[in-house]
């Protein structure tokens, strides 16, 4: 149901981005479907297919350590300064 929810949210954000246009009549159809279905292949590749799936888990872990090691080289330069202490999460996504 969720990835149903996610499908109709592509359209609704281009419906929005639509209703906010300048010139509705002038719309690039063409880069539009690239959009979206560069999206969905994308999409379709990371749950239908393991080894992509794998991958992106390995960027998450590769990702996470290189945000882990930016934090220690900040907490050492700026010490409690700039840094929140061990254990705290940011807020929202970065």
């Amino acid at each position: 149901m969720l990835n149903l929810v996610s499908f109709v949210g592509i359209f609704g954000l281009c419906f929005i981005a639509w209703c906010f246009s300048e010139d509705r009549r002038d719309i690039p159809w063409k880069v539009l479907m690239w959009g979206i279905g560069l999206q969905l292949v994308i999409g379709a590749l990371v749950f239908l297919v393991p080894p992509t799936r794998d991958l992106v888990l390995v960027l998450n872990d590769v990702l996470n350590a290189v945000i882990d090691a930016s934090e220690a080289g900040a907490r050492f330069l700026f010490t409690d300064l700039f840094v929140p202490q061990p254990g705290t999460e940011p807020s929202g996504p970065i």
